[in-house]
């Protein structure tokens, strides 16, 4: 006899008559209600033993069964038997699908609170990011099986998932009741992997064996498996610093996607930062299969610390955020003139600083700002001396991070740990988490870690400054004592160099770039050849060209005369956004290099100053100049172009118009690029590309169509399809489709165009081209109140850079929709 059936039997009569079966007076009651209900005869003493009041070796008779079944509405034993058949499978189910999901759900659960505690969490303060939201959104519709949030420290990934889980995929209203959903947080990762050993996923990242969990129960219970389940990791660069074990963990990581791929239920959701995106590229670009599996992530790119695809807080974030804490000034003042500090707006705990800085009338800037919110929270009182300590000893214990960037709390001293400890803790620098042990077993350790990598960096280097000076020696000494550990070596080399910048110590900054240009290959000519921590200090050096003179003045051209300096901060990463704001000495200091590359650079960019400035003497100048340079000894790409940028421009602005006589040249030109191979068929055309932009400025439709229709044949540009140079390609050739009255299939290429963003050096002057050719679409489309709207802020923009060819044509297309 099926015990489960008797067990299950049971139970349901007891459900009937509300009440459990334990005394012998229970069982008389329950004999009259089945004679009252069935006309049957089942006797107390058969009940006492069927619900084993009195010990029997007897199983039920068949009579006993039947009565009882009868009395629950069944037709016979029989019609029960296979009724309960059925329960009892779901049931099994039911517990097969919840041993699954409890240990995923704990996971989450603790993630959920260390991501909290790591952001500061506060849903007052804290908005989910538009574009990151409609990212995410779009991703869930698509086929596509994985993806991931790209963006340097302090851009909202984590708090981006941390409201996406808690909105959205955990919410009660939002329509993923059953979605599975295993959180996993990058910097407590090995605390999980000890602590839930039950679940295969943790395993298969570590060391792939495909014994997910998962997998095995979508290949015998596809039936359970109702809602997609989410495997999101956030900070995948936090589990291993070692570039050996982050690339290995890269590789399962790969393989984990591509054994899902098929699977269009399980999605794979990743934040990481763009200087730790290499090793993701190079699987992308050995597997295309691999490729294939991702959403809205380029890895075409040769430099992919440029790849990032969460842009900065937009405008109406911003003054949002500033609104919130009725910020004094407003965001305008803070784009022109303290640009640097809004490096830092995107933590909420930040903004309350800037409030106070500024209404003391103190300097702006990123560094003032940091400085005085560790000193407002660390350096202040009653309880000072006890965080001073803390910290101290922390830095103390984990060897000034040298290797690692936690402690354990009982080594930190017991009269560190009180008031002054909480303090720290609540005011966001510091938090507790558990982690296994060194030999992986989970104890009962408590460990600190500081929340933020910005505030981390900044106090590390304080530690480093006690009774010292800065200077090249101390850098020189930081780099060799972190040179295991590139990411923060890095980390702390751009924190170094914003203080150096805050302090105008130009000369150790030219020192520093020396250094580097001392062990760099000769041979190397472009920042995908350059140490990456290189390329990430040249970041704020050349943002902050924009509001500190002395820097423009006195580091840039110093810096023309390095190699290094060359490649870092002219050619495709001149600050275009800049080119008003006096780049005289730059360019003179870049042009005394003397090769006709430098040489037409220079000339050029000061020809396009004089267009920009509607200054046709400086035009007509440098012109003349372009004309009598060597083009034939000038084999790049890029400047090629500029020769016949210059003549586009000219002709059509100060000479006639008409430049039809130009375009067998630039054919000409371009089949000698494409047959010498000097630009390879799959990646994007630099010359061709370039011209397009300049015929767009000067509104010539026709020669854009020729020219895309000659791309289009002799490209493959598919692998470029995330490049912001390429999305724009695409809205030049779309608005000439517009003006050429193809306007269904323009706006079909128009529309395909999201997540247009544009490096830093350019920014604002692509943002101004990308806007008016939005402009175009927008009337086109009669939203003339949205177009409107739009070129007022052209023009604001366009006022700051002091951009007077856009002002002009920002007046002209709103003289002619009044």
């Amino acid at each position: 006899m099926n015990n489960e059936m008797i067990v299950l039997l049971q139970e349901e009569i007891q459900n009937k008559i509300g009440k459990k079966i334990k005394l012998g007076r229970d069982c008389t009651k329950l004999s009259q209600q089945i004679s009252d209900s069935t006309g049957r005869a089942v006797s107390s003493t058969t009940l006492k033993r069927f619900f084993g009041i009195v010990e029997t070796s007897f199983s039920p008779s068949k009579y006993t069964l039947e009565s009882l079944a009868i009395f629950l509405g069944y037709e016979d034993w029989d019609d029960f038997q296979e009724s309960a058949g059925e329960n009892i499978l779901h049931s099994e189910k039911d517990k097969i699908w919840e041993s699954f999901k409890k240990p995923i759900q704990q996971v989450t659960e603790n993630s959920m609170n260390s991501l909290k505690l790591k952001t500061n969490f506060d849903p007052q303060k804290f908005i989910l990011r538009t574009n990151s939201r409609k990212k995410i959104e779009a991703f869930t519709k698509s086929s596509k099986t994985a993806t991931m949030l790209v963006a340097h420290e302090g851009f909202g990934k984590s708090s981006t998932i941390l409201q996406w889980v808690d909105n959205y995929l955990l919410s009660p209203h939002a329509g993923y009741e059953n979605t599975v959903v295993l959180l996993i947080d990058g910097g407590t990762f090995f605390n999980l992997y000890a602590k839930y050993p039950q679940i295969d996923l943790l395993h298969d990242l570590v060391e792939f064996k495909l014994i997910s969990s998962l997998r095995s129960l979508s290949e015998k219970h596809p039936e359970l498996i109702k809602e997609p389940v989410w495997i999101i990791i956030d900070d995948v660069d936090e589990i291993f610093v070692e570039n050996r074990q982050y690339h290995k963990f890269a590789e399962n990581l790969m393989r984990l996607i591509l054994t899902y791929s098929e699977n269009k239920k399980t999605k794979v959701l990743l934040s990481c930062r763009p200087e730790n995106m290499d090793g993701f590229a190079s699987l992308a670009r050995e597997n295309p299969l691999f490729r294939s599996c991702w959403y809205d992530v380029d890895f075409s790119t040769d430099n992919m610390i440029q790849t990032q695809n969460i842009p900065e807080f937009s405008e109406d974030e911003i003054r949002s955020a500033l609104k919130k804490i009725n910020f004094s000034s407003s965001l305008k003042f803070l784009k022109v003139y303290h640009n640097d500090a809004l490096d830092v707006l995107q933590h909420p705990n930040f903004l309350s600083i800037l409030t106070e800085v500024y209404e003391e009338k103190k300097e702006i800037s990123k560094i003032v700002i940091l400085d005085r919110f560790v000193k407002n929270n660390l350096h202040s009182r009653p309880y000072r001396d006890e965080k001073v300590l803390v910290v101290e000893k922390f830095f103390e214990l984990c060897n000034r991070a040298q290797k690692n960037t936690i402690v354990k709390k009982d080594q930190l001293p017991d009269k560190g740990r009180g008031q002054g400890y909480i303090e720290l803790i609540s005011h966001g620098l510091i938090y507790e988490y558990t982690r296994p042990n060194d030999e992986g077993i989970m104890a009962n350790y408590v460990y600190v870690k500081f929340c933020q990598n910005l505030i981390f960096e900044f106090i590390l280097i304080e530690q480093w400054l006690k009774d010292r000076i800065l200077n090249f020696e101390l850098i020189r000494e930081i780099q060799a004592f972190y040179k295991d550990n590139d990411p923060l070596r890095c980390r702390l080399l751009l924190m170094l160099t914003n203080i150096l910048l805050h302090d105008k110590d130009f000369d150790t900054i030219v020192r520093l770039h020396l250094e580097f240009e001392e062990i760099i290959n000769p041979a190397s000519k472009s920042m995908s050849q350059l140490p990456k921590c290189l390329v990430v200090i040249a970041v704020p050096i050349r943002k902050s060209m924009r509001y500190n003179k002395e820097c423009r003045e006195f580091l840039i051209p110093r810096l023309a005369k390095t190699r290094i300096g060359q490649i870092l901060y002219f050619g495709l990463v001149f600050d275009i956004d800049s080119i008003m704001i006096g780049p005289g000495r730059i360019l003179s200091a870049y042009n005394n290099r003397k090769p006709p590359v430098s040489t037409a650079f220079a000339h050029y960019m000061r020809f396009f100053q004089g267009f920009l400035s509607l200054n046709k003497e400086q035009c007509t100048k440098e012109y003349e100049k372009i004309q009598k340079t060597d083009w034939n000894n000038i084999h790049d790409p890029l400047i090629s172009s500029y020769h016949y940028n210059v003549q586009i421009i000219y002709t059509c602005n100060f000479n006639g118009n008409s430049i039809h006589h130009l375009l067998p040249s630039i054919f000409a030109h371009a089949d000698h690029l494409r047959n010498k191979k000097l630009q390879p068929p799959d990646a994007l055309p630099e010359f061709e590309l370039s011209i397009i932009h300049t015929l767009n400025l000067c509104e010539k439709y026709q020669e854009i169509t020729e020219l895309s229709n000659y791309v289009e044949t002799h490209y493959d540009c598919s692998i470029a399809e995330g490049s912001p140079y390429y999305k724009y390609y695409r809205m030049c050739r779309a608005r000439a489709l517009l003006h050429e009255k193809h306007q269904k299939k323009a706006m079909e290429m128009f529309n395909s165009i999201v997540n247009l963003k544009f490096p830093d050096h350019m920014k604002h002057y692509m943002k101004i081209n990308a806007d008016l050719i939005t402009v175009d679409f927008l009337l086109a489309s009669n939203k003339n109140k949205e177009a409107k709207k739009l070129i007022k802020d052209i023009k604001h923009f366009a006022s700051l850079l002091k951009f007077n060819f856009f002002i002009e044509k920002a007046d002209k297309v709103l003289h002619e929709i009044s």
